[in-house]
């Protein structure tokens, strides 16, 4: 797999994971009663898997690797399509720090509902567009600005980080735990 058909591939995974959060801010959203114990814990299972996929493993590959190579390659770092996406990677950050501290406060007996669903909300929107972008137009980009070795080069190192970031199973784990997650929701679970 080239490097950029597997953050193509990573996109996909993350938008599965989106509708998994999607359902369950939805079904959050209009809940009569705080959720339950169980249902807090699938909430973090959810936000934890945003964090360490799509944010440490996935945006650290870009951060760390591709995009400092497009700015080799001529691009800006302090504007322009990278700088865009850096920005927009900070953003996600704060609503899934958003989202952790409506958790911690659910935890902690608090109704928060309402902080959690619309920083859900908030995330799958931001993160959905940013994917477009980066699907229609930054991975394009970089197939044709990129030499074949920098690109070979890249997905080697992507194989590495996957490994570092994701532990045995990389992608594939991921992908796994994304379509437990995808049951509940699939088959219309409500908190």
């Amino acid at each position: 797999m080239s490097a950029l058909e597997g953050l193509y591939r990573d996109h996909a995974v993350i938008l599965r994971l989106l509708d998994a959060l999607a359902a369950r801010a939805d079904a959050l959203a209009s809940a009569d009663l705080p959720p339950d114990a169980d249902v807090r814990a699938d909430l973090a299972e959810v936000v934890g898997l945003v964090r360490s996929f799509a944010d440490d493993a996935h945006h650290g590959k870009e951060e760390a690797l591709l995009f400092p190579a497009m700015e080799a390659a001529g691009l800006p770092r302090d504007f322009g399509p990278t700088a865009c996406m850096r920005h927009e990677h900070e953003q996600g950050r704060d609503l899934v720090r958003s989202m952790h501290a409506a958790l911690a406060q659910l935890e902690a007996g608090a109704d928060a509902r309402a902080g959690f669903v619309a920083a859900a909300r908030g995330f799958e929107r931001l993160l959905r567009a940013h994917i477009t972008k980066e699907n229609e137009v930054l991975f394009p980009m970089a197939g044709r600005m990129l030499a074949p070795e920098a690109l070979a080069s890249l997905g080697r190192a992507f194989v590495e980080s996957d490994a570092r970031h994701l532990g045995a199973g990389g992608v594939d784990a991921v992908e796994a735990r994304v379509a437990r997650l995808e049951a509940p929701a699939a088959a219309g679970a409500r908190p």
